[in-house]
């Protein structure tokens, strides 16, 4: 459209086909302080079908500085006029029209032009008609997802947010995720679509989604200790009504807390024979803990092993470098070379089989939104540094010779061989953490966290000395690891500050904070029981795990033990443990 006037500034607009109810829709023409003939564009139209009218406003905010005529026309046809005020901040033209879908409508001004004489080209810009199909999801609980349809017309696209009014920049997709929002709260977003430049529809209809509260859980690792399904019945009842107050899911401030207990599963009791998994016990111990409202954490203990996988895999059995089997009271927990092909063939099948059996456990799905699980620790305690990080065994040996060619494997500890074995270990892990987060994939329960428990007093740092430097992680491994672990961050901490020493959770978490921006998960919490023999305080505890929530970003906090036996007796909870933990769950919601 190109409309030229003998005296005056003119201003015309296009509006795409709009509903019949009421909205306010302003543009302007012209971009300011572009030059378009003589003159800029120096006027605005907002028309406002809730009140009939069109108002017109001088692009700078000022007043009209002469009084005389403004008018206002359709498709080239004079609709209606006003009188312009000198002093006067706008005109109100008022004027009823129809629209009619799928048609273009141009609307141009003229007015006395209180600047100076000379003609004015304006041409229009394509309105789209607003987008529909326009949904709002919750894709975690500080984001959300905005879909819409296509527009006819339209080369952008805008989402705004309702809430605070904030709006994107310029979008070529037909979605959107708005990040950085409040959890538990609801959140409303429209979507304007928009053609030549300046010239965007009218909001579409809104949409909202809440995203979810931000999810926090305190617990205890529970011992089975061969009790019946009725007994640990009983166990769960008291640590409902001591230590949750029998509230085991609260809510409150765009937060949610939950009561958590850990158990083991081992591989010995689960798969007496090859191929014949009996996970029956968990299964109901899962639906037990749906029952009392409380969550637990399953921990996949590979180093219970079954006789007949030592008896098949007898050659990769964990030696020293004089070829002899590393006995249980040297290493406990790792039973297997790291370089074994066990963990990927074996414990993997083992693993897959518990994840089936846990979601499919009749009408039961346990990693569903309502179910027990929604994280679970894999290869629970085979993890380093042990007490024997050399394995002069087959797999080892034939594992150095693939990656070293014909380079001798070494007699004695050597930083090279540290490095392999590190390597190897994070291996083995990352196959048992993969094992779990792929089968989880693959039946549609991503969104179950997985990973395996890790301690930071051995992560890499320069104050290491010996032997300490050689007994630990390495920053590779620990980077391969934390790369493949899905949506949690699991350490141990046994501090011995609580005895006077240096080493404190503070020192635990700030140094798993640094290795990953996963959020932390506590998955034991006590004394250092070499060191330290008092036990903790209700304070100590509570101030521990409201400070890995609050400063390091830890979203659970399990402490070590409920009922431990043997040489983790004097590890037992105490009442006033208890307390520090019930502190701890008040203080993420009262």
């Amino acid at each position: 459209m190109n409309t030229r006037w003998i005296a005056g500034c003119v201003f015309a607009v296009l509006l795409a086909a709009t509903s019949a109810s009421a909205q306010s829709i302003g543009y302007i023409a012209n971009p300011a302080g572009i030059s378009y003939g003589v003159y800029p564009s120096v006027l605005s139209l907002q028309i406002d079908t809730a009140s009939h009218s069109a108002i017109v406003r001088k692009n700078d905010g000022t007043a009209f500085q002469l009084s005389g005529t403004m008018r206002l026309y359709q498709n080239g046809i004079e609709l209606a006029s006003a009188t312009q005020t000198a002093g006067k901040l706008f005109v109100t033209v008022p004027f009823s029209w129809t629209f009619t879908s799928g048609t273009r409508t141009y609307y141009a001004l003229s007015s006395t032009n209180p600047y100076q004489s000379g003609s004015v080209a304006v041409t229009a810009g394509y309105i789209p008609a607003a987008p529909s199909g326009v949904t709002a999801t919750a894709a975690s609980a500080s984001s959300v997802a905005v879909k819409w349809n296509a527009v006819t017309g339209a080369t952008r696209y805008k989402v705004r947010y309702v809430n605070t009014n904030a709006q994107t920049g310029d979008l070529t997709s037909l979605s959107y995720t708005w990040p950085g929002l409040a959890a538990g709260m609801s959140h409303c977003f429209v979507v304007l679509a928009c053609g030549d430049p300046n010239f965007c529809s009218s909001p579409s209809m809104q949409s909202c989604a809440k995203t979810a509260a931000d999810q926090y859980k305190v617990g205890v690792v529970l011992y089975r200790n061969g009790m019946s399904i009725s007994d640990i019945s009983l166990v769960l009842d008291k640590f409902r009504s001591e230590v949750a107050l029998n509230r085991p899911v609260r809510t409150g401030n765009g937060r949610e807390m939950r009561a958590v207990v850990e158990l083991d599963v081992p591989w010995s009791e689960t798969e007496r024979s090859r191929g014949a998994y009996d996970f029956q016990w968990y299964k109901d111990f899962a639906r037990l803990c749906e029952a009392k409202g409380i969550k637990w954490t399953p921990l996949l203990s590979a180093h219970y092993v079954p006789s007949w996988a030592l008896a098949s895999y007898e050659p990769h059995r964990l030696r020293n470098m004089q070829g002899q089997i590393v006995s249980d009271d040297q290493n406990a927990f790792l039973k297997f070379s790291p370089s074994s092909w066990v963990w990927g063939t074996e414990i993997r099948a083992w693993i897959r089989a518990f994840v089936d059996a846990m979601a499919y456990d009749g009408a039961y799905n346990h990693f569903s939104s309502n179910g027990a699980i929604d994280e679970l620790l894999a290869g629970n305690e085979v993890q380093y540094p042990s007490a024997t990080l050399t394995s002069n065994d087959a797999a080892s040996q034939q594992r150095w010779h693939d990656l070293q060619g014909t380079k001798p494997f070494p007699a004695t500890f050597t930083a090279a061989f540290q490095a392999f074995r590190a390597d190897e270990l994070s291996y083995a892990i990352t196959a048992m953490v993969k094992a779990a987060s792929d089968r989880l994939r693959e039946i549609g329960m991503s969104q179950t966290g997985v990973t395996s428990k890790l301690y930071p007093f051995y992560f890499p740092r320069s104050t290491d000395t010996e032997p300490d430097r050689w007994r630990g992680y390495t920053s590779s491994s620990l980077s391969f690891m934390n790369s493949n672990f899905n949506s949690v961050f699991a350490l141990d901490s046994y501090a011995n500050s609580f005895c006077g020493k240096s080493w404190s959770p503070a020192s635990d978490f700030s140094a798993a904070r640094s290795r990953t921006s996963l959020p932390l998960y506590i998955a034991e919490f006590n004394r250092n029981k070499v060191d330290c023999k008092s036990p903790l305080t209700r304070s100590q505890v509570s101030t521990s795990a409201t400070s890995a929530f609050q400063t390091y970003g830890a979203r659970t906090f399990v402490f070590f033990a409920w009922n431990p036996t043997g040489k983790d007796a004097d590890l037992a909870i105490t009442a006033d443990q208890k307390a520090g933990l019930t502190d701890a769950m008040s203080w993420v919601v009262p």
